[in-house]
C-alpha cells in the first residue's frame, strides 16, 4: 500500500509540474503577442534651446518681420552664431535646395560684442540678398499681420 501511495504522489507531483510548465508557456505567449513587433524607437532629448535676446528679436521684426524664425548660440569664444531662418513664400533659395536641406537657413557667427547692431546689420544682408520685389512682399504681409 505505500508503494502505491509514493507512486500516487509522485504522479501528482508529475501533474502538477506539468500544470505550472503550461501555464508559464501560456504566461510566456500572452506577453510575447502583447509585445508590439517594432518597439518604438526612444525620442532624444532635444537640447534646450539658448532663450533669443527680446531686442534682438525686435530688430528681426523691424527689418525683416516677425514671420521670419531665428537662433543664437553662443560659443565661449566671444561671438555668437545667429541663424535667420527665412520663410519658404520668402525664400530665394533654389528648389533643389529646399529638398535637401527642407529650410532656408542664413548663418553668421558675429562678434558678442555688437550684439543688437551685429543682429540688425544681418538682417539687412538677408534683406538684401532676398532682394526687392520679395522684401516688398515681406513689408506687404508685415502690414497685413499688423492690420493696416
Amino acid at each position: 500500500m505505500q508503494k502505491n501511495t509514493t507512486a500516487d504522489a509522485i504522479k501528482e507531483l508529475a501533474e502538477a509540474i506539468k500544470s505550472l510548465e503550461k501555464k508559464i508557456d501560456e504566461s510566456y505567449a500572452i506577453k510575447k503577442e502583447s509585445e508590439p513587433v517594432d518597439k518604438p524607437v526612444p525620442e532624444v532629448p532635444k537640447e534646450p534651446e539658448t532663450p533669443f535676446p527680446l531686442e534682438w528679436r525686435m530688430a528681426i521684426d523691424e527689418v525683416l518681420s516677425p514671420l521670419f524664425s531665428a537662433k543664437v548660440n553662443y560659443r565661449g569664444d566671444g561671438k555668437f552664431e545667429l541663424s535667420i531662418f527665412v520663410p519658404k513664400e520668402y525664400s530665394n533659395a533654389r528648389p533643389s535646395d529646399w529638398d535637401i536641406n527642407k529650410e532656408d537657413k542664413r548663418f553668421k557667427v558675429t562678434d558678442n560684442a555688437l550684439g543688437v547692431v551685429g543682429v540688425r546689420d544681418y538682417a539687412s544682408q538677408v534683406a538684401e540678398n532676398l532682394g526687392k520685389d520679395i522684401m516688398l512682399k515681406v513689408a506687404e504681409d508685415k502690414m497685413k499681420l499688423k492690420g493696416v
